[in-house]
């Protein structure tokens, strides 16, 4: 049935013949004749005339009724010439001379497959998929049907064909009707290559894999690209959109990174037209359908291309970035295309396009449908914030950051009118719409500040902290309304100390100048608690998050005077060092715990307070020589800053321990922990009588000049390591001058 596939709009006798049955000699060469010849043949004229006027749409042979003469048996008409996929020709050939018949041959009518006939084929074909899937997938196997169905999609003729339709005056021609079968065609054979790839594993494999399958099915997004809302045509070109999009989906989801690679170099060939293809599809006019198609095949893309950003380049991979498409900025010309506007890049635009549509669907509420709208829209534009650096500044100047924490107030006011409303299910049900709009506008909030100071400094003039900190205690019921908000306090107190101090004073009421809130009101204050319970809401993820928001926060002065009169800092003493990996989840915690210390250790407030730790020198050290070496390398580290309190050195140098734990790490660790070790002891004999003495009696010198030459005699041989070689060998060198003098 494929194999009689006809495209055209008008089916066309090819070559009509008749012949006589008797034959009759002629004298001068052999040859038959006939005598009434002309007749027939004007007949024949105006039936194909009448055929190619447009009068009549997808028939097959014509009865053609003519007038002949008694004596002459006629033929029918032959059709002769392929259907498949080619317009048959419009001569006749002439009756073959010499031939002879002693009876009639039968009447050929070949069977010719229109667009709307293929398209139910296909929906029959889906349906059988979904009815009976492991007996049709093999059917369609072994008959090759899907690659069959590939040669189906053709850009070029829905182009040809819309373009004589623009050309057409007649309001019901037949190229609209033939234009309308083949755009649904195509949309039938795309939802069936769907229905195949989701239910049969490795199939969208394969058809990435197919030379120049992915491009044949991106070229159906630029047919009528240019048409008007108004137009006729412009909804079952939407159709086709979204049934590409859908499909691509689908193909992305089974087949994971190497197709969303195979669709991004497709992309990259033809940027710029796609990108606008992209964008009328985005356009708040566009149909609900068409939107959630795109949002939902860009989402995928971007978050394929963020999996491959994050893992090591091998500098082999010639995948091009979807970021770097769209912070590359692009000139449009003006309408009169005299002139040209300034360069604007794609995430610009597209983050204009997405913010758009994301605040024209309004708010959530109990309707499904305009929840998963928002929901998609929203995803897709937390991950355009996370990977394009434009898009984030656009958001930046269209005030998405103002609007995004007065929608989170207004939600916050929400709910507790509805707990207050009596009959009302309780807030902490996961399908709350209220929660389901909080949840995804921690997660644009957080993605759009990631790596973006500019964007935290927005947030804390918009007054996030102060919100954070009303929603504190609908967190506390909601297990994932707290791992949301603990997320976004890990990305807003990263490297940014007007965060931390903001949250520090998120309590504080009236007209309070101090920096900190009211005694045990704050966020930090809510972390600490959380943090020191031994059965933490959430469990071990929970904990781990807040123990690297408070880890941000000790960077801050204000946020280490809250963790040191909270009592938090002296819980490390509780802080059992770990045995190797025997006992993870204390080798969890002890990692967690030092993580902080590291932090808290960088100033020189930080470094008495930890000094004034109940033994806090013996339990670094029993980290130093126990725990696995995650563990090791932070406890030294903590050791190392400690040194260079000039308060702290005396009692450093009079703890043995500490002294000898320093010397083995230069005599059998790796190349930093020599590097660290090596740089706490210079830091005890800088400026220290009492450091230079002990050294001195400990036969330091003796051991580092050991330590010298077993470097020496194994040099590393990559330049990072040599680095480390030559700094150790420099603070050594350091050491014994200064011990010696």
């Amino acid at each position: 049935m494929l194999d009689n596939y006809y495209p055209q709009n008008v089916i066309q006798p090819v070559s009509v013949a008749y012949r006589q049955a008797t034959e009759s000699q002629s004298d001068t060469g052999g040859t038959t004749s006939t005598s009434d010849h002309s007749t027939p043949t004007r007949d024949i004229a105006s039936s194909r005339s009448s055929l190619t006027s447009g009068e009549q749409y997808f028939t097959s042979t014509a009865t053609l009724t003519t007038q002949m003469s008694a004596t002459p048996v006629p033929q029918p008409a032959v059709v002769q010439g392929t259907v498949g996929g080619r317009a048959p020709s419009r001569q006749s050939t002439d009756s073959t001379a010499g031939s002879a018949y002693s009876e009639p041959v039968g009447v050929d009518y070949p069977s010719v497959v229109t667009p709307d006939l293929l398209a139910a084929l296909t929906r029959l074909v889906s349906n059988m998929v979904v009815m009976a899937s492991h007996d049709a997938l093999q059917s369609i196997s072994q008959h090759n049907i899907f690659n069959s169905l590939l040669r189906f999609l053709d850009a070029d003729i829905l182009r040809i064909q819309l373009r004589e339709q623009r050309e057409s005056t007649s309001k019901c021609s037949t190229v609209k009707l033939l234009l309308g079968e083949l755009l649904h065609m195509h949309s039938s054979i795309l939802s069936l290559m769907q229905t195949c790839i989701l239910n049969k594993s490795g199939l969208g494999k394969t058809f990435t894999q197919g030379r120049n399958n992915v491009k044949t099915v991106l070229q159906l997004l630029l047919v009528g690209r240019t048409l008007e809302k108004e137009d006729s045509m412009s909804p079952p070109c939407c159709a086709l959109w979204r049934s590409v999009y859908s499909f691509l989906t689908s193909v992305v989801q089974t087949d994971g990174r190497d197709a969303a690679v195979d669709i991004t170099v497709c992309l990259a060939n033809n940027w710029d037209t796609f990108f606008e293809s992209i964008q009328s599809c985005l356009a708040v006019s566009a149909p609900a359908d068409l939107q959630l198609s795109t949002v939902q095949l860009l989402a995928l893309l971007l978050s394929e291309d963020g999996q491959q950003q994050g893992k090591l380049s091998t500098g082999t991979d010639p995948a091009p970035s979807l970021s770097l498409l769209l912070d590359r900025a692009r000139v449009k010309d003006t309408e009169d295309g005299s002139e040209k506007t300034e360069p604007v890049s794609c995430g610009s635009e597209l983050c204009r396009c997405l913010v758009q549509l994301y605040d024209s669907l309004g708010s959530m509420d109990s309707n499904t449908a305009d929840m998963d709208s928002r929901t998609a829209v929203g995803n897709s534009l937390a991950l355009l914030l996370a990977h394009s650096r434009t898009a984030k500044h656009t958001a930046l100047q269209t005030g998405f950051v103002d609007s995004t924490v007065d929608h989170m107030k207004d939600l916050h006011a929400q709910m507790n009118l509805d707990s207050l409303s009596t009959g009302k299910p309780p807030a902490r049900r996961k399908d709350d719409p209220a929660v389901t709009d909080l949840l995804l506008s921690l997660h644009l909030l957080r993605n759009f500040m990631l790596k973006y100071p500019d964007g935290k400094a927005a947030a804390v003039e918009a007054g996030l902290s102060q919100v954070v900190h009303k929603l504190w205690s609908w967190a506390m019921v909601n297990n994932p309304l707290m791992g949301a908000m603990l997320g976004l306090l890990a990305t807003y107190t990263a490297q940014c100390d007007k965060a931390c101090s903001s949250l520090a004073a998120s309590g504080r009421t009236g007209a309070k100048t101090s920096h900190e809130g009211s005694a045990g009101s704050s966020v930090v204050h809510s972390l600490v608690k959380m943090a020191t319970k031994q059965t933490p809401q959430g469990g071990r993820a929970h904990l781990k998050t807040v123990f690297a928001v408070l880890a941000n926060m000790a960077l801050s002065n204000v946020c280490r005077g809250i963790l040191w009169k909270s009592n938090f800092l002296q819980g490390f003493s509780t802080v059992v060092p770990g045995k190797g990996g025997k006992d993870k989840k204390q080798n969890s915690l002890a990692a967690r715990w030092l993580a902080v210390l590291v932090n808290v250790s960088f100033s020189l407030d930080g470094q008495q307070m930890l000094i004034k730790i109940p033994d806090m020198l013996g339990l670094l050290v029993e980290h130093v020589q126990s725990s696995p070496r995650s563990c090791q390398a932070m406890a030294l580290l903590v050791l190392r800053n400690m040194c260079f309190h000039p308060a702290n050195k005396p009692r450093i140098v009079a703890n043995e321990k500490v002294v000898e734990t320093l010397l083995r790490c230069m005599e059998s660790s790796g190349l930093h922990s020599k590097a660290v070790a090596s740089s706490a002891l210079w830091a005890l004999v800088t400026n220290c009588q009492k450091g230079k003495v002990g050294l001195k009696n400990a036969a330091v010198v003796h051991r580092l000049e050991e330590s010298w030459q077993a470097i020496r005699r194994d040099p590393p041989t990559s330049s990072k390591d040599q680095k480390l070689v030559q700094q150790c060998l420099y603070n050594m060198k350091t050491i014994v001058s200064v011990v010696r003098s």
